[in-house]
């Protein structure tokens, strides 16, 4: 209803969608009064845009971007030094844990230990939204494990977190960070 009163209003509507789900009860009507959807990744866009029937709604990409506070302020960047045992690091919320937690054993045959940041209850350090940031940026490398045959369209945050705290990430060939990702 306030959607419809909006445009009744000649008011420019934007939408947010930043998860490939389709289905919801009021989802078709909602995005195709809208002028246009803003999402999260290249895929993401594409796989909106196709389920669309509005020829005047068009899907915007505008990038996942690093989430605060920036490593400019008060967070030391990772700096790269010589140590005996590198440390492998996962940060995430939700399901793709268990993609970081099937690398353990690689991880560990090349003498390096994996470190854990999660939600979950088995998480080597609780995730918290206000030092998450300073317990990633303790770390070697970043890991960005992603199921990405069956999640295509997600983000690239996991990645340009990492990445804006100058660590090296190894990451899977998810779309969103491929076209980020410069080799070496």
């Amino acid at each position: 209803a306030f959607c419809l009163e909006a445009k009744k209003q000649g008011k420019t509507l934007f939408y947010c969608h930043t998860e490939a789900m389709w289905g919801f009860e009021y989802q078709t009507e909602v995005f195709n009064l809208c002028d246009y959807i803003i999402c999260c990744s290249t895929a993401l866009a594409e796989f909106t845009q196709a389920r669309l029937t509005s020829p005047y709604t068009k899907c915007v990409v505008i990038p996942d971007m690093s989430e605060g506070p920036h490593p400019t302020n008060g967070i030391q960047p990772h700096q790269p030094t010589d140590k005996e045992q590198l440390i492998v690091n996962y940060t995430g919320m939700g399901g793709n844990s268990y993609l970081a937690r099937q690398l353990k054993p690689i991880i560990e045959k090349l003498g390096m230990k994996l470190v854990m940041i999660t939600e979950h209850d088995d998480a080597d350090i609780k995730w918290n939204r206000d030092t998450y940031l300073q317990d990633m940026a303790k770390h070697d490398i970043a890991i960005c494990p992603q199921n990405y045959q069956l999640q295509p369209c997600k983000s690239n945050i996991k990645l340009t977190l990492a990445m804006s705290l100058g660590l090296p990430t190894i990451s899977s060939p998810l779309q969103s960070y491929k076209e980020i990702i410069q080799e070496g």
